[in-house]
C-alpha cells in the first residue's frame, strides 16, 4: 500500500488511499498566513488546502470514491456521516427544517437555505 499522508506508513496497516497521488502532503504555514494551524495540509490531486487533519482525510474521499457511511435501508454510500444522517431523513419522512415564511419544511438545512433565497432574492425571470 502507498502512503496516504506524511510519515504515517506502517507495513502492517492498510492505508486509506490506494495511491500516493491521491494522498496529501504537509507544508509549514507561511508567517503571513493568519491561521490557527502550524501546517497546511494540501491535497495531491487538486488545490484544496486545510490545516485540519479530519477535513483533509474527508476531502480525499472525493478523489478515491470511498463512501464509508452506508444507508442500512438502501445501501447508498456517503462521503460524510452528516450526509448519511440527512439521507436517512428521506426514508423516515422527517422534515425538521421549516421555512418561517411559507411553512414548507425540508429534510436538510442546506435545502432550506436555498429555498429561503426564493423569498429574499430578486428573480429576473418571472412568468407573466
Amino acid at each position: 500500500p502507498a502512503i496516504a499522508g506524511p510519515s504515517n506508513y506502517h507495513p502492517d496497516k492498510q492505508q486509506s488511499t490506494p495511491s500516493h497521488a491521491l494522498g496529501w502532503s504537509r507544508h509549514p504555514a507561511s508567517s503571513n498566513q493568519k491561521s490557527r494551524y502550524r501546517h497546511r495540509l494540501c491535497c495531491n490531486s487538486c488545490d484544496y488546502e486545510t490545516g485540519d487533519l479530519f477535513q483533509i482525510k474527508t476531502h480525499i474521499r472525493i478523489h478515491t470514491g470511498e463512501r464509508p457511511f452506508k444507508c442500512h435501508l438502501c445501501l447508498r454510500g456517503f462521503f460524510q456521516k452528516a450526509h448519511l444522517i440527512g439521507h436517512l431523513r428521506t426514508h423516515k419522512g422527517e422534515r425538521p427544517h421549516k421555512c418561517h415564511q411559507c411553512s414548507r419544511s425540508f429534510a436538510r438545512k442546506s435545502t432550506l437555505s436555498k429555498h429561503l433565497l426564493l423569498h429574499t432574492r430578486d428573480q429576473p425571470f418571472k412568468c407573466s
